[in-house]
């Protein structure tokens, strides 16, 4: 369904709900939206959309932190191409983790900590312990979910899942506004609404990411 569509369907369920405002159904869409779609699933990965790999992270001699890509929700790791760690002078002595991404095989770095997006103003942020030394390195990372701030911005959450499961997060949202239990209407989504999406979501899909991890907004 478009974004307007549900918009509509939930102002004729919610009556004296309009569109925008705080008592706006919009608002509470998109809550739901954010919600279903922060998720560390390789439907969400972030890609490098000049190359189509990984996103990269080009590091500054001297310099210890650094910000992804405000469209990134999460940083999972730092990487370095499988075989290539011999080239790089700026490794900790700890043993390497390595990890398989789209048939390529990574190093994931020791001696990094990755925080999530907050808001437009503290985006994902990435904290080395050691001087990375100018060298470029991968990310591994997931997607922030689109803004949906106008009926005119289509949502991202394909057929029929739409109707499935965003418009019941929603739905059940509006409810937590209305009886005085939005935390427990937030909670609920992520508990029962949130697995069986990412289960519909992931059906057929050889993804090591299955399971739904708490959102970072």
């Amino acid at each position: 369904m478009r974004t307007v569509e549900i918009v509509d369907e939930l102002i004729e369920r919610f009556k004296g709900w309009g569109t925008d405002g705080p008592h706006g159904v919009l608002r509470y869409l998109n809550q739901a939206h954010e919600i279903l779609l922060a998720q560390e699933s390789f439907q969400t990965a972030a890609f490098n959309p000049a190359t189509g790999g990984l996103p990269v992270l080009r590091t500054n001699d001297g310099r210890f932190e650094y910000f992804a890509d405000r469209s990134i929700w999460r940083v999972g790791g730092v990487l370095l191409p499988y075989g290539s760690i011999r080239d790089y002078g700026v490794i900790s002595q700890s043993p390497q983790r390595t990890v398989s991404i789209g048939g390529q095989e990574y190093y994931a770095v020791n001696g990094v900590r990755t925080f999530d997006w907050q808001t437009e103003n503290q985006p994902a942020r990435i904290l080395f312990s050691f001087n990375p030394k100018g060298q470029d390195f991968f990310l591994r990372a997931w997607k922030k979910p689109k803004l949906i701030t106008s009926v005119n911005i289509q949502h991202e959450v394909p057929p029929p899942l739409d109707v499935m499961y965003l418009i019941p997060a929603a739905a059940k949202l509006i409810e937590g506004v209305q009886n005085g239990t939005v935390i427990e209407a937030r909670l609920a989504i992520e508990a029962e609404i949130k697995p069986k999406f990412w289960a519909a979501m992931n059906k057929g899909e050889q993804s090591e990411y299955t399971e739904p991890v708490a959102r970072g907004f």
